[in-house]
């Protein structure tokens, strides 16, 4: 299996757990950067930015790879029932973490 084809199946998977609300939040709780809960969720928001930068950058389109990553963080969060805007931020900022890595490192891969 080639990862452009790996990439595509988690596309669809983020996709099945937003339509099927697997990973519904309710709110109604105090949200923050600190928001308390069973792991360490908004360092997870961040990693996840950060792969799914690199691995969009590297097997999908370049050019768009933070943008697109914010896109799907935003999306999932409306699919969830409860729009978190720090979540958001940390989905952001491990994106970001990968971007400035890519220009710096290795800007080939975004040309």
């Amino acid at each position: 299996m080639n990862l452009k084809a790996l990439y595509l199946i988690g596309i669809v998977c983020l996709i099945a757990l937003a339509v099927g609300k697997f990973d519904h939040d309710a709110g109604g709780y105090k949200d923050g950067f600190t928001t308390k809960a069973s792991f360490p969720d908004k360092a997870v928001h961040a990693i996840c930015g950060l792969g799914l930068c690199f691995a969009f950058a590297h097997i999908m389109v370049p050019s768009i790879a933070l943008c697109g990553v914010i896109a799907a963080g935003a999306a999932y969060e409306v699919a969830q029932g409860y729009f978190s805007v720090y979540d958001l931020i940390a989905d952001a900022v491990g994106a970001g973490i990968a971007w400035v890595y890519l220009i710096s490192v290795s800007p080939g891969v975004l040309s």
